[in-house]
């Protein structure tokens, strides 16, 4: 019996699928999606590939609301 042929399916990151998409949008051109107008889009933020989120600075009240949170959030038993 013979195997099928796997489909030639390139699996991206969430981050390098936006990426695409905004490429997609701008007709390939890297520069067009640097100065995208379209601040409204969804997208907007994540569009040069990086997470805006990662890397930010937070305050110590900031930090304190994220420790109390994660104190309430309920832990799921393994096993």
């Amino acid at each position: 019996m013979k195997s099928k042929p796997k489909p030639s399916v390139k699996v991206l990151t969430p981050l390098k699928a936006i990426r695409t998409k905004c490429l997609d949008c701008c007709c390939g051109q890297k520069r067009e999606v640097q100065l995208c107008p379209c601040t409204d889009c969804s997208l907007y933020p994540y569009r040069l590939g990086r997470n805006p989120n990662v890397g930010k600075q937070m305050s110590y009240d900031q930090r304190m609301l994220l420790v109390a949170r994660f104190k309430k959030t309920p832990t799921p038993l393994l096993g």
